[in-house]
């Protein structure tokens, strides 16, 4: 780590972030010439550190897509973060599964995996090495700053963003007993110790504090910018405060065994969270938002390769650019690797499917109303030719169905700008979406034992309105059930249905309807074990570090 570090926190690859208006725009700073001592001379210096935090999320090394990566050991790009995030969080679930030999790919799909997994350890050590890089960039900034470097709280601010998500991805993926450092841990002067027991309080604690710092809610001289009002691709009090959300939704998954032991606070602080959200200026993206000339549905507007015009409801995304922001990972990843041999890649905007990715029929069917325009067939879903039904064969793409709901084309259908091979791609991805938080808002209610609000069932209704559904009269027609499968519809292929599941308690369940194929490595699936609603710590770092504990039942 010290040796990627030395390296790789001082060099920034070139940002060049639609809507950025230059601000990550900088120039790369060459690692060969400079070491980390020197090279903060100015506050045009630590933007070009806070561009190497924010392309740690997006791509694998110093030059995209490929060469001088960041993690040694793994295939580049599989180190990626949002791809390995989004294999972790749907492949292991009843949306998605994928045939390929990738080295621990298998083990995913089956829900089961073992502290030698590839994957699972990249995720690891992504993590870790983006909290090595913001807690040093922390470090640094605090150093060099001066009074008249106005801008520098405000980096510090993203780069505690940064942190606290690297930490809640650890949190919910490994457990409280990952191991802990700031940036008052000078790095390689010891081993790190655990945040704690694994079902401890210390690494949710630590996140809830950051991210009410840096939001507003708590006294702090780095905040970010308010909601709404800071440069595309970066973090705002928007993205810490719908994170601070998620944190307080998902607590009860943390700290015990079976992730049922419940605090009303923490629903109560998320409600409150929620409120600010719901005031700040976001909306639901709807028809009436998009150009006289467009071809795709509001919805599909989300996930298309001009979708950074649609801030309205992206609250924090990942960016992408098919000539100087690429990666074999992310966006392309979610692109190519979901169009399968009887789909027209052309009309993804690209040359090349990978006929890897496929969605499950358990996936087809919550979507009770066949015309619902979030699953538009043979649109966005693509059962042509396929049995519906059908047995799944993990390694034979010709079973489950396509799923195109990324696509590297712009709202009017004209094709994105590219690497000239038509491949990479320049689709933003969503991290956050006000949809999300609207969901949010409406569980939060019935977790504090009551009724959807009028205010959130009006909300909920501009979802349904916009996917073409009825809506609904009234409240008492959502319940927790209702919230979970329409996550499911809403926010697919997003990366939050392990999450989700884990949350609802159906994760590990071995009942209908919650039961998929190869689940718990049965064709026809299976309940799982308990301790795969967490990933065990690697091998590799319990042997490194007498320190860390691996998670229980592995």
């Amino acid at each position: 780590m010290k040796n990627y570090f030395a390296k790789c926190l001082i060099f920034c690859c070139l940002m060049s972030m639609a809507g950025c208006i230059n601000d990550l725009n900088v120039t790369p700073i060459d690692p060969n010439k400079h070491t980390a001592e020197k090279v903060y001379k100015s506050e045009e210096d630590l933007m070009s550190g806070l561009g190497k935090l924010y392309n740690g999320l997006s791509h694998t090394g110093q030059y995209g897509p490929a060469g001088d990566q960041d993690l040694d050991d793994v295939d580049e790009g599989t180190s990626n973060y949002w791809r390995t995030y989004w294999n972790i969080q749907e492949l292991s679930t009843d949306e998605a599964i994928n045939g390929w030999n990738d080295n621990g790919l298998d083990e995913l799909n089956y829900g089961l995996v073992n502290a030698s997994n590839l994957i699972t350890r990249a995720m690891y050590y992504r993590l870790v090495y983006e909290v090595v890089l913001t807690n040093e960039f922390i470090r640094k900034a605090e150093e060099v700053r001066k009074p008249s470097w106005k801008n520098v709280p405000q980096m510090i601010a993203e780069a505690r963003f940064l942190r606290a998500l690297s930490y809640y991805n650890c949190l919910e993926l490994f457990g409280n007993g990952v191991p802990f450092v700031t940036e008052a841990d000078p790095i390689g002067s010891f081993l790190p110790k655990p945040a704690g027991k694994q079902f401890g309080h210390e690494l949710f604690d630590y996140i809830e504090k950051e991210l009410r710092a840096i939001s507003g809610l708590d006294d702090s001289d780095a905040q970010l910018a308010d909601a709404r009002q800071g440069y595309i691709g970066r973090a705002d009090k928007g993205a810490a405060l719908a994170l601070l959300a998620k944190l307080y939704l998902n607590h009860k998954s943390f700290f015990s065994e079976d992730g049922q032991v419940e605090n009303a606070d923490y629903y109560q602080k998320g409600a409150q969270v929620i409120d600010l959200l719901t005031t700040a200026g976001y909306g639901v993206v709807a028809k009436a938002d998009l150009p006289a000339n467009a071809k795709f549905s509001a919805y599909q507007s989300l996930f298309l390769a001009d979708n950074q015009n649609q801030q309205k409801e992206i609250m924090f995304q990942l960016s992408y650019d098919g000539r100087y922001m690429q990666s074999w990972g992310g966006a392309t990843f979610l692109t190519c690797g979901a169009i399968l041999n009887n789909m027209n890649a052309a009309y993804f905007g690209v040359n090349e499917g990978w006929n890897g990715t496929r969605g499950l029929w358990n996936l087809y069917h919550n979507f009770h109303q066949k015309t619902d325009l979030r699953a538009q067939a043979d649109s966005i879903f693509y059962t042509q030719g396929r049995q519906i039904d059908g047995p799944i064969d993990l390694k034979d793409a010709n079973t489950g169905f396509g799923v195109g709901k990324f696509r590297n084309v712009n709202i009017d259908g004209t094709l994105a700008t590219n690497d000239g091979k038509n491949v990479m791609v320049d689709v933003n991805i969503p991290v956050f979406r006000y949809a999300d938080v609207i969901l949010m808002a409406a569980e939060f209610d019935l977790r504090l034992g009551k009724s959807v609000s009028a205010n959130h069932l009006a909300l909920i209704n501009e979802l349904q309105k916009r996917a073409g559904n009825r809506e609904i009269s009234s409240s008492s027609a959502i319940d927790l059930d209702w919230i979970l499968q329409e996550r499911g519809r809403e926010l697919y292929w997003e990366g939050c249905r392990r999450t989700d599941l884990i949350r609802f308690n159906k994760y590990t369940s071995g009942t209908a309807p919650y039961v998929w194929a190869y689940k718990g490595g049965q064709v026809n699936g299976r309940a799982l074990p308990m301790q795969a609603r967490w990933l065990p710590i690697p091998a590799s770092d319990i042997s490194a570090n007498p320190n860390i504990i691996q998670n229980k039942g592995y």
